[in-house]
Formats: structure tokens, sequence, C-alpha cells
């Protein structure tokens, strides 16, 4: 009979689907810190400049984290939920019952 696997493949299969963030490149991935998924994410008026750089804001690492993980500058951040869909009513896309009303008050 095959041998039985190692009594910690189940901690390595884990550990290939949630790599833990230890200054690997990990380019558009994710990676994982004391139980939290990270991804590389730009923070608006700032960039990882040295492994001394604080976090930029809550739910972001420091440079520290970052370093050699993140390319462009980037930190590590936790992931965010998508943005609504935001809609911009135009003269295209107003029901014609109401494209009066929406002249008026619009143009």
């Amino acid at each position: 009979p095959p041998a039985p696997p190692p009594a910690n493949a189940a901690v390595e299969a884990a550990d290939a689907e949630h790599p833990p963030c230890n200054n690997k490149p990990i380019k558009t991935g994710s990676c994982w810190v004391d139980g939290q998924e990270y991804k590389c994410s730009p923070v608006p008026g700032n960039s990882v400049l040295s492994q001394d750089q604080p976090s930029p804001m809550a739910g972001c690492l420091g440079g520290k984290e970052a370093w050699d993980t993140c390319d462009n500058g980037w930190f590590l951040c936790k992931p965010q939920p998508p943005l609504p869909k935001e809609t911009f009513h135009t003269i295209f896309n107003v029901q014609s019952s109401r494209y009066f009303e929406w002249q008026g008050r619009y143009l």
C-alpha cells in the first residue's frame, strides 16, 4: 500500500493557498499576515520609499512589510469591496416621459 501523506500535508496545502507576506514578490496576488489577507495597492499621495516608512492609513501595513513584496511603491493593504457603480444621467439615458423635466432641471 502507498505511504500515507505526511501529517502536515494539510498545513502545507493551506500555506500554498495563503502564502505569508515575507518580503517576497507577490505581484498581483495576495498574501497573509496574522490571518488577514493583504494585496499590493496604490495609496494616493504615498509611496513606499524605505523599509522604515509608517503605514499611510488604517488597513495598510508599513514599508517593512511592503518592501520587496510590492512593486511601484505600493503598500500591502486589506482588500476593499468594490465601489458601487455610479450612474450619470445624460440626454441619452433619460426616459422620454421625463425628458422635458430633466432638460429644464439640468440644462
